[in-house]
Order: C-alpha cells, then structure tokens, then sequence
C-alpha cells in the first residue's frame, strides 16, 4: 500500500467513487445499496447534499418520527453543557410508517427491468 494510505469507511470510499464518476460528467440515475450503506447516516447524508436519489436496503430496525413532528428545546438551567433539543414522543419503526403511507396510497409500484425470473 502506498504511503500515507489510510482506513476510510465503506461509505466515504463510496461517496468518493460517485464524486469521481460526477467529475467526469456522469450521473446516476439512482443509487441503489445493500443495508451496510442503508443504516449510513452520514451516507444518507452524502446523497441528499449531492442531490441523488436512491433506494437503500434497511435492517428492520430503524425508527424515525413522523415528518411533521418538531423537537422541542428545554430552557437552559445555566449549569453544565446546554440542554439538546428532544422529542415529546418516542419514534416509531419504519415499517409502520411505510405500512400507513401505502395504506394511504403514496407508494407507486416500479418495474425495474425484465430479469430472468420475470418483470
């Protein structure tokens, strides 16, 4: 290896192989990966600042809250670091999200191609 070579995560060195495919002129279409890089905040993060869709894989158990709920900010005491803003309610796994959302109609089923077993 050469020298100087350091580790970097699995999902900066993704993040590095996109910005290099970008600097050439290419773009993805989508993004599409395995839960390895779907529980990847800060890869999630990476997409969204660089503007590309994508559809990650998930573990089943991830939770978030509802879109429209805010964090709230407790008043500083004065003493010690300041308070963190929190949330009034505990999140919900994602999968009674998606269950709610395609009961209410906001999924649209996709083909992605003909593969060999099928559409």
């Amino acid at each position: 290896m050469p020298d100087g070579t350091v580790h970097q995560e699995k999902w900066r060195l993704a993040l590095g192989l996109l910005d290099n495919v970008s600097e050439r002129g290419l773009r993805a279409p989508v993004v599409v990966a395995d839960a390895g890089y779907g529980v990847s905040t800060p890869f999630r993060h990476g997409l969204e600042a660089r503007g590309l869709s994508y559809v990650l894989a998930l573990t089943g158990k991830e939770v978030a809250h509802e879109l429209s709920i805010e964090p709230y900010q407790p008043d500083y005491g004065g003493l010690g670091p300041p308070t963190l803003a929190r949330y009034r309610t505990a999140p919900r796994a994602l999968s009674l999200h998606a269950a709610e959302a395609a009961a209410a109609g906001h999924f649209t089923e996709v083909a992605w191609r003909q593969g060999s077993k099928g559409r």
